[in-house]
């Protein structure tokens, strides 16, 4: 371009974003006062070197009837962000009974430049659904002296818990003559 004479430069793309990140052509075309264009082809390259910012919290989940809870990273993230998009996912995703108590998660934050952040959570596992106790009406003999002895097994009749019976017990299981007739009996599951 001769310095001595009025020109003009323009740039075909002189803003960039977060959807620009890679190589990007960018033509500059210079025309001088007498109207003569010349043009060239640059390759500008769009970088993302800023890394995301991972924020968890602390939360409580519950095991369901099944004895399984699955979360994602939206139970921790606790306001996580970039200056462009990013993914998320959490180091263990699946709990179950096993996993009742308090358990140390990460929550792990990538762009798509690959830069990376990291925080851990706390996450406390629950069970709170009861067992369930199954009962069945049962018949007792008296022996030759006059006693008769009822076993759990007698009167449980497929109790279930989400996360298995520990201890079924019942309130009564000796009788005498002086229980002939309907007794009640309560079964309790644990």
């Amino acid at each position: 371009v001769d310095e001595a004479c009025p020109y003009t430069v323009e740039l075909s793309l002189d803003s960039f974003d977060c959807a620009d990140i890679g190589n990007n052509i960018v033509k500059v075309i210079v025309t001088d006062a007498s109207g003569n264009v010349d043009s060239c082809e640059s390759i500008v390259t769009v970088r993302d070197s800023m890394k995301p910012v991972a924020r968890c919290k602390d939360t409580t989940i519950y095991v369901g009837a099944s004895g399984t809870v699955v979360i994602d990273s939206s139970f921790l993230d606790n306001g996580t962000w970039d200056n462009c998009s990013f993914t998320s996912n959490v180091s263990a995703n699946v709990f179950t009974c096993d996993s009742i108590g308090v358990r140390t998660v990460s929550l792990y934050v990538e762009d798509a430049s690959g830069n990376k952040d990291t925080c851990t959570s706390q996450v406390t596992v629950l069970d709170t659904l009861s067992p369930i106790a199954r009962c069945r009406n049962a018949n007792l003999f008296l022996d030759s002296m006059g006693n008769a002895r009822l076993f759990v097994y007698d009167v449980e009749n497929g109790s279930t818990d989400n996360c298995g019976i520990d201890t079924i017990y019942i309130s009564k299981d000796s009788f005498d003559c002086s229980n002939i007739g309907t007794n009640s009996v309560v079964l309790t599951v644990v």
